[in-house]
């Protein structure tokens, strides 16, 4: 089934390869022909999923981006009905989903903030569904979103806390490569051939290979890992403290290419834009701090900074 499609005659294809008994496509063009050998149903996907109970073994979406948030009421593992607020295009997959087969797979397509939010993966494991894999799609292949790269996302029935990161390339020695980690539970030798990580913890392939590069950059260079919260009292966006902690914060930046500053009186951007760090008094001097940060593995932490800055919360005492 292709929920979402704009040319049918592509499921027809997909259809013939994998020998499937049948095909359905929904689309809300009402011009496009209906190939023989594909059911075409043609109207609202959200309303006419809502009343299909048919069993599929494959479902492959790849939904436009530029969808309105609608509600949906969708029936839970514990078969609780749950109303879901989201994008068009996630509702579509999630209702999709729920008409999996036990064996059924899922592929979608999905916009790289997929998994900036920790409700996607909250919102599959209440509806008894799990990620199974997320690839990094080769740029070029779909239209780009802001310059990043999209994602494709394999969604089955059941449960797992762990699923597979990796990266799709041109290179299909590396696609059987990858294949074979899935298949097999393991990781590769790199994270482009496939990491497994726990789902509420992934947010993009890239924050993993930087996270690979801190760890090398501090192992090269003998420095022992120390937790953050062991030299800092707070961590909030935007200005922070009192009078009394002048001499004892920095004004960290979410760009590795703006430099840190001991005053918010020197910084050149919107309080918005920085992290403000209030240091435990006695563990660290904060003139260290601003030439660490300057180094190549301070900018490499930074760097890691600014992909979660959506997600600093504030902590303190």
């Amino acid at each position: 089934m292709d929920p979402w499609t704009d040319d049918p005659a592509s499921l027809l294809i997909l259809k013939d390869r994998i020998g499937a008994g049948s095909a359905v496509a929904i689309s809300k063009d009402q011009t496009i022909p209906a190939p023989e050998g594909v059911q075409l149903i043609r109207g609202d996907p959200l309303n006419i999923l809502s009343q299909y109970n048919e069993e599929f073994d494959l479902v492959v979406i790849n939904p436009p981006f530029d969808t309105p948030v609608r509600s949906v009421d969708l029936i839970s593992e514990d078969s609780k009905t749950i109303r879901i607020e989201d994008e068009e295009r996630n509702l579509v997959m999630l209702r999709s989903a729920l008409l999996l087969s036990p064996e059924g797979v899922l592929f979608a397509i999905v916009h790289p903030d997929f998994f900036q939010e920790k409700n996607a993966a909250i919102t599959l494991i209440r509806l008894g569904l799990f990620c199974e894999a997320a690839l990094t799609l080769p740029r070029g292949i779909f239209s780009q979103v802001t310059g990043r790269q999209q994602l494709l996302i394999i969604i089955r029935k059941g449960y797992s806390d762990m699923m597979m990161a990796g990266e799709l390339s041109s290179d299909s020695s590396r696609h059987e490569i990858l294949l074979r980690n899935l298949r097999g539970q393991k990781s590769g030798k790199t994270p482009e051939l496939g990491v497994f990580i726990r789902t509420s913890t992934f947010r993009s392939l890239g924050e993993i290979l930087l996270e690979e590069k801190v760890k090398k950059l501090a192992h090269e260079h003998g420095v022992p890992p120390v937790p953050f919260s062991g030299i800092t009292r707070s961590i909030i966006v935007g200005a922070c403290g009192t009078l009394q902690d002048a001499g004892g914060r920095i004004y960290l930046p979410f760009s590795p290419d703006k430099p840190p500053q001991i005053s918010s009186e020197d910084l050149l951007i919107p309080p918005s834009e920085v992290a403000c760090i209030l240091l435990r008094s006695g563990t660290v001097d904060p003139g260290y701090l601003l030439s660490f940060f300057d180094t190549e593995l301070g900018r490499a932490i930074r760097e890691l900074v600014a992909k979660r800055a959506g997600r600093i919360e504030h902590f303190s005492d």
